[in-house]
């Protein structure tokens, strides 16, 4: 690490939507580094698909895996983060309301479908989005949340470094431009972000800005896709991938608001009628693949919420897939359906 010169870069982080994030202590709310730079982490994996390559009609992550630990570090190889980040004048404040008080200022509920008991029933739209951050019979256990801003100092080598990479059984010298792969980091965690508790369903939601650091726009990293396009199968059993991997952007509803309260409100509205309304509620909740591979899988719809430039709150609905390409006529059809209703369920 000392070799290199390094840069140091700040960010500049808002909460937009209440943020459940905590240490040890779930009730003792906290901002914590770790959880930034997994957040980090994830994003750059998810754009990245390109890396994992095809061995033995299998998918191989190894060379992904070492690109990702000569970035941020990691154990197999042991090697330390050549990316340092560290927090600075935190200005986050912890409101008197927990999610129950939080909870009483929905604006509308909802109606969903209970298995255990065989019937509909109806509830508020934060308990809808926010499931496990509460507890009904004890309300010492009800989750407080975060509020506020703080700067993020991160540091970095300022050149390109040089690593070798395993590849096909040779080893090869690589050039990583550290600065890039953060570029593309830190603007997936701008444009879609979350962090802590619930973040997929809205809860903590992050805008970032940084004077001397340039994020991307969308259009810019539909771009990045459109040049690093992962590898694509049409056989059903190679064509899983085990992690989250964009294909291309793909944002399939939102929705503009003077209050970002109110847009959790709306994602929970519009994500509640479209859950009851499509055929196949695993495809939405988990990719769950028959008889291939049983394990549950992260949902693929990613919702946040972000604050625009006129001072307005929009939430969006980030299609976040779990397979590198969905090709199967199932999962395109099944996309689809949740799409138009997703539309049909939003009214301006």
């Amino acid at each position: 690490m000392n070799q290199y010169k390094m840069k140091k870069v700040i960010f500049s982080f808002e909460t937009v939507t209440p943020m459940f994030l905590g240490g040890a202590d779930m009730n003792t709310p906290e901002i914590r580094v770790p959880a930034i730079k997994g957040a980090l982490r994830f994003w750059w994996r998810a754009m990245n698909a390109h890396l994992v390559q095809k061995k033995n009609d299998k998918w191989d992550y190894s060379v992904l895996k070492q690109y990702e630990t000569a970035i941020f570090g990691g154990t197999d190889p042991a090697l330390q983060s050549r990316v340092k980040l560290r927090l600075d004048n935190p200005s986050l404040s912890t409101p008197r309301e927990n999610f129950e008080k939080l909870d009483k200022k929905s604006k509308n509920r909802v109606s969903i479908y209970v298995s255990k008991i065989g019937k509909q029933i109806t509830i508020s739209t934060m308990k809808y989005l926010g499931y496990g951050l509460y507890d009904f019979k004890d309300n010492t256990k009800n989750r407080n949340y975060l509020e506020g801003s703080w700067d993020l100092i991160c540091e970095y080598p300022e050149n390109p470094v040089t690593v070798k990479i395993k590849e096909n059984k040779a080893e090869l010298e690589k050039e990583i431009n550290i600065e890039k792969e953060l570029q593309i980091a830190f603007s997936m965690l701008n444009l879609f972000g979350t962090l802590g508790s619930k973040a997929r369903n809205g809860f903590g939601s992050v805008q970032i800005t940084s004077k001397d650091f340039p994020l991307l726009k969308v259009e810019e990293v539909k771009e990045y896709l459109k040049k690093n396009q992962p590898l694509q199968s049409e056989d059903q059993v190679t064509g899983i991938v085990p992690y989250t991997a964009f294909k291309e952007i793909e944002i399939i509803a939102s929705g503009e608001v003077n209050d970002p309260k109110l847009a959790l409100d709306e994602i929970a509205v519009c994500y509640s009628k479209t859950r009851n309304n499509v055929k196949d509620k695993n495809y939405i909740s988990e990719a769950k693949i028959s008889k291939i591979d049983a394990e549950r899988y992260p949902k693929r719809y990613y919702f946040s919420v972000k604050k625009t430039e006129n001072g307005k709150y929009q939430w969006q609905c980030l299609y976040l897939p779990v397979l590198i390409d969905v090709v199967k006529d199932e999962y395109k059809t099944q996309n689809k359906q949740f799409q138009e209703e997703m539309k049909n369920n939003y009214k301006k």
